[in-house]
């Protein structure tokens, strides 16, 4: 079956030329597609993006590391707390 679908996509009706040329054209198609997706995006927020980031101070970084830690805590008591509402 294998020695088949080759020799039928290779030697019959140039169909492996068909398929080589159609994977060609949906890579253009594609690029062509990203390079307008690329020109979309505005660069002009990286000016907010920097002074925001100036304006983060180690305290908030550890502020949010603990509230993260609070979530997870509070995960936690829940779970068990269910796990033996549960049992």
């Amino acid at each position: 079956m294998k020695r088949y679908t080759y020799t039928l996509i290779t030697e019959e009706t140039n169909l492996g030329n068909l398929i080589e040329e159609a994977i060609k054209t949906n890579q253009r198609e594609d690029s062509i597609a990203a390079e307008a997706d690329d020109s979309d995006i505005d660069y002009g927020e990286e000016d907010v993006i920097k002074e925001i980031e100036s304006t983060l101070h180690d305290e908030d970084f550890s502020e949010y590391s603990e509230f993260l830690d609070n979530e997870a805590l509070t995960d936690e008591q829940l779970l068990n707390f269910l796990a033996e509402e549960h049992s």
